[in-house]
């Protein structure tokens, strides 16, 4: 398995894998109608423009398949901390 620095080719996959894991971790919080009709697209552009504006985003590729992903930044509430987003 490699880690690296994802790229903009790379929002598709993204996309694909938070959708799935959204799918099956908050099922039962939203109900599975409401997760199926994520609009695939617009998770990907939004993925798109995180990572082409330079966000700290890293994915686990295995096989040439995107496996898992993170971002990560300044903390939001406490200066001078990281902060894993997603």
């Amino acid at each position: 398995m490699e880690i690296r620095r994802a790229v903009v080719d790379d929002a598709a996959e993204i996309a694909r894998v938070h959708i799935l894991t959204w799918q099956a971790a908050y099922e039962h919080v939203f109900g599975a109608d409401r997760l199926a009709s994520i609009d695939v697209a617009r998770r990907e552009a939004g993925w798109a423009r995180v990572i082409a504006d330079g966000e700290a985003v890293y994915v686990a590729v295995e096989a040439g398949r995107i496996l898992a992903f993170v971002s990560t930044g300044p903390a939001r509430d406490q200066a001078g901390l990281g902060e894993l987003y997603t």
